[in-house]
């Protein structure tokens, strides 16, 4: 009886003017569900909906730092040698850099440089021992070397005069572990070659 009475008042063309505007409203209105049924819904539309292709950023940055990390570690265990090898290349360019320089300066100043390998309070050092010229005074200075590097070779000085050429020949090499760093000055040019064996 309830269908039948419902069937006849929504069949009806003028109910609206007889129930009147509100009573219409709620009448054909949607039913209405609690808000949290509304957010199940949407959750678990959205979880089915979300399959994603590709990686986000943050995945593919840590993608390369984990690289990375793991091709670090193995720089250290398939290559023992690495940190020596940094020490005496960096030991030797800076040495063959002082004579360079010394060399150079020698030519400008119009003067004699003379270096020097010396040990000052249990590090290996440099003396740079400058004669007065033209430009500028004479002066004397220090370069360290450390001391995990072993620097040996003879001669332990040098002279550069200023038209670039040394007193003698000179070979210098520098050792950590079994890393051999070699620097080498020819007497008759002044020029000075760098080697890491």
């Amino acid at each position: 009886m309830k269908i039948a009475a419902k069937n006849a008042v929504t069949d009806s063309p003028d109910i609206s003017g007889r129930l009147g505007d509100a009573a219409s409203e709620r009448l054909f209105a949607p039913p209405r569900r609690p808000i949290f049924f509304v957010m199940t819904l949407w959750v678990s539309s959205m979880s089915t909906q979300s399959i994603r292709t590709g990686v986000t950023l943050i995945e593919a940055v840590m993608v390369v730092v984990l690289l990375s990390a793991s091709a670090i570690a193995s720089s250290f265990v398939l290559r023992p040698r690495w940190s020596s090898e940094r020490s005496v290349t960096g030991i030797t360019h800076h040495v063959a850099d002082t004579l360079m320089l010394a060399r150079n300066t020698s030519i400008t100043n119009q003067a004699d440089v003379r270096v020097e390998r010396i040990r000052k309070d249990g590090q290996a050092m440099l003396k740079i021992s400058e004669d007065a010229g033209p430009i500028r005074g004479g002066r004397v200075s220090f370069i360290e070397l450390g001391s995990q590097v072993t620097v040996k070779g003879s001669p332990t000085a040098i002279r550069f005069s200023p038209l670039g050429t040394v007193n003698r020949s000179l070979r210098w090499t520098m050792i950590q572990g079994d890393v051999v760093g070699e620097v080498r000055v020819s007497p008759t040019t002044g020029n000075v070659q760098r080697q890491v064996l």
